[in-house]
Order: structure tokens, then sequence, then C-alpha cells
């Protein structure tokens, strides 16, 4: 398997072997290459939702899915750690530090769009990326 699939494959298992978190993927199979700015925003993403797991949450075991539906990728990264800092008690959207902060930005300029929702059970990551065909070198010589 070749791609955002693979890349991810492969992480996951270094990241669980070197963490001892148990991540269960749910890739399907017949997922299509996308084109390689999507393919490395939603790697990035992954990566580092896995490594705020790692860091934040004390969480021992994690999910991470990746599928397409109406025009669109989307990927979502779970725990079932403490959860994400809030800006303050009266607001519920979470702290945002540097990196989702770069996930975000990475992602607004795919017109793709993050969402992070967490509670004291666990944090989900969300992300949906308009599909755009893969691009593929010229054939003309």
């Amino acid at each position: 398997m070749t791609g955002l699939c693979g890349a991810i494959q492969g992480h996951v298992q270094q990241f669980a072997h070197g963490t001892g978190i148990r991540v269960r993927l749910d890739i399907p199979a017949t997922i299509q290459r996308l084109d390689q700015d999507t393919e490395l925003a939603l790697f990035r993403v992954a990566q580092e939702s896995l490594t705020n797991i790692q860091r934040h949450s004390g969480s021992k075991s994690a999910s991470l899915r990746i599928w397409r539906e109406a025009g669109q990728v989307c990927l979502e990264v779970k725990n079932s750690g403490r959860g994400v800092r809030r800006k303050s008690s009266r607001n519920a959207e979470v702290d945002s530090g540097i990196g989702i902060a770069g996930m975000q930005e990475r992602l607004g300029q795919l017109g793709g769009r993050l969402q992070v929702s967490s509670t004291s059970r666990g944090t989900a990551v969300r992300v949906t990326v308009p599909i755009h065909a893969p691009e593929h070198p010229s054939r003309s010589g």
C-alpha cells in the first residue's frame, strides 16, 4: 500500500511500538489516492493528533479512521484520556495550542475543516477535506 494509507500505517506501527499506546486503524482497502497536498495535510494531522494523545491524554488506546463521503475525505482520531483544556469555564471551545493552530492553518489552505471535541472522557479530532483529483506528472515529451 502506498501514499497516505501506507504512511499512516507505518507511522502507527512505530508510534504503538515506541509508546505502548494501542491504535485501532480503520482504513478501507479501497480508499483511493488523493492529491499530494491533501495526503500530506491528513498525515500531519494524524501525526500531531497521536503525539498529543501521547503527551497529554494519559490514554492507553486510540482509534484512527479514514473514510470518504459526499466529495470529501474524513479523518478522525479518538482517545479515551483526560480531555483537552478549555479556554475558560464559560467557553466550550478547546484551548488550541500550536499544534492545533498549525493543523487548522494547513487544512484551511485546502478548504478543509478541523473539529476538536473533548470531555473528561476523551478527545476526538475530526477533519474533512474536499477531494481534489490527484496530480499526475505530464507524459508529454
